[in-house]
């Protein structure tokens, strides 16, 4: 009789503590999902940030390769006219005091006024 009282007696301490277990492990399991949505959630925030950031960066890029594309077709046209025969002959004339044949230089003391 001891016994059988002692195995029913399991069973009714087994059958209360059955629903707490589950409880428990219903919590537990909220508490895992809750805790990898958060994860998820703060893995793709870092991610966007990132995107945002590098898409700020190629936007800015893209602006300073503009900036140097219209500054580099400037120096082309400048190389351009340099090296027509025109400019040659005009630096040739004002910084070498070059002349043609027939022409007389003209050398004054005075300084030419600035162009402002």
């Amino acid at each position: 009789m001891l016994a059988s009282e002692g195995l029913q007696r399991l069973k009714e301490k087994a059958s209360r503590e059955a629903p707490a277990r589950k409880k428990r492990q219903g919590v537990t399991m909220k508490a895992v999902v809750i805790l990898l949505v958060l994860y998820m959630v703060f893995l793709y925030g870092s991610q966007e940030l990132k995107y945002h950031e590098m898409m700020q960066e190629r936007a800015r890029v893209g602006q300073q390769i503009k900036v140097y594309q219209a500054k580099n077709d400037l120096l082309k046209q400048q190389i351009s006219y340099l090296s027509t025969p025109e400019y040659i002959e005009k630096a040739a004339r004002e910084q070498l005091s070059f002349t043609k044949d027939g022409e007389v230089p003209y050398i004054t003391k005075t300084k030419p006024v600035a162009k402002q």
